[in-house]
């Protein structure tokens, strides 16, 4: 747990709808725990980051008018009968890790969720075997945020590398 057991107590936040979207996957009784930590990372980034608003929208009056857009492309992400290493939209697999997270002008909105270092290879959150991480491109994607907190990505894992991270934030 992340955020310590917290963020489950509200049925509403990202962290719990995640958690009911593993239970609703075909088949999810007979996964390993390490696909069970994979799907409720990229959840978690799907449900964080889909048409949601972030202390920087909430902020702006321009925004009261409109409603913050979803995702571009979500093929795969919202089927409960497909892995997510054989066809989601922007997820790359190499023996079933999530290796890459392509997620370039995909309309990401919100804050980015620290439960994507669940996807890490290594250090205090690779123990599941769910990833191996070596590139996220988050790069233009205007309305998502990181909450003024860079702290995860230390916590991503050897394979990320140098170049592994390609990130823009709206600031304020």
């Amino acid at each position: 747990m992340i955020g310590g057991g917290t963020e489950f107590t509200d049925p509403n936040t990202y962290q719990s709808r995640a958690l009911r979207r593993i239970q609703e996957q075909e088949g999810i009784d007979f996964v390993s725990d390490a696909k069970i930590v994979q799907y409720y990372a990229l959840y978690s980034i799907l449900l964080a980051t889909d048409g949601v608003s972030n202390p920087v929208t909430a902020a702006d009056p321009a925004f009261d008018a409109i409603e913050i857009p979803g995702w571009t492309n979500k093929h795969g992400w919202e089927e409960t009968n497909r892995d997510p290493c054989t066809g989601w939209y922007g997820v790359v697999c190499l023996d079933d890790r999530v290796t890459e997270l392509n997620l370039y002008g995909n309309g990401l909105s919100g804050v980015w969720p620290h439960e994507v270092t669940l996807l890490a290879a290594d250090g205090p959150r690779g123990i599941s075997g769910a990833g191996n991480l070596t590139k996220i491109d988050l790069f233009n994607n205007e309305f998502l945020f990181n909450d003024y907190d860079n702290s995860w990505m230390s916590l991503l894992g050897s394979a990320m590398g140098k170049y592994g991270m390609v990130m823009a934030c709206r600031k304020p």
